[in-house]
């Protein structure tokens, strides 16, 4: 099925060999269809959906100003985190589509330069990794979220040299040990 192609003196790279035309033109419709197209299209419809849905969204009776002014605030920072996912969505997934595009119409400039496919597979890998990011930058209870996360994770990472101790309170202010705290409760009785 995969066979080694040499593309220049001492490179190879691993390539299918197709020897029947249907085959290539059902492998590349999967491919685009599975890996590209749809997913693009369903992310698209549904952040414009959101994106609508949060721009029309009416805020329950009478507002004062001060609330309706952190609401738009909001509202701006949500739509410009959706937009921002698209146009990376976008981005990072158009060099494999041309790659794509010039394989089928059989154009072997680019399915020829590994160099070119790789970083193609990699940008539209990566986009599900560069995600995260952009809502840790746009959207603050998602990194106060992962803050939580990583503080349970590796607390040792988030002390910082000015954290002090609570002060105790109470009882807890006289007893230095539990065996002086058992010695005052039991007195009581």
């Amino acid at each position: 099925m995969g066979s080694l192609v040499e593309v220049l003196p001492g490179i190879l790279i691993c390539t299918f060999d197709f020897s029947i035309f249907a085959l290539i033109i059902a492998y590349f419709l999967f491919c685009y269809t599975t890996i590209l197209a749809l997913p693009l299209i369903i992310i698209i419809i549904l952040y414009i959906a959101i994106g609508i849905r949060i721009k029309r969204a009416i805020p329950p009776g009478n507002q004062l100003p001060s609330t309706q002014e952190r609401r738009e605030r909001m509202t701006h920072k949500v739509l410009a985190m959706l937009v921002t996912v698209v146009a990376v969505l976008i981005v990072f997934r158009f060099p494999l589509l041309i790659a794509m595009m010039a394989c089928f119409t059989g154009s072997t400039t680019l399915c020829s330069k590994p160099n070119f496919m790789f970083v193609a597979w990699t940008l539209t890998f990566a986009n599900s990794a560069i995600n995260p990011w952009i809502y840790f930058i746009f959207n603050e209870q998602f990194r106060h979220g992962a803050r939580l996360i990583l503080e349970k994770l590796i607390p040792c990472c988030f002390k910082t040299a000015n954290e002090v101790e609570p002060i105790p309170t109470g009882i807890h202010q006289i007893c230095h040990s539990p065996h002086q705290l058992d010695e005052i409760v039991h007195m009581d009785q």
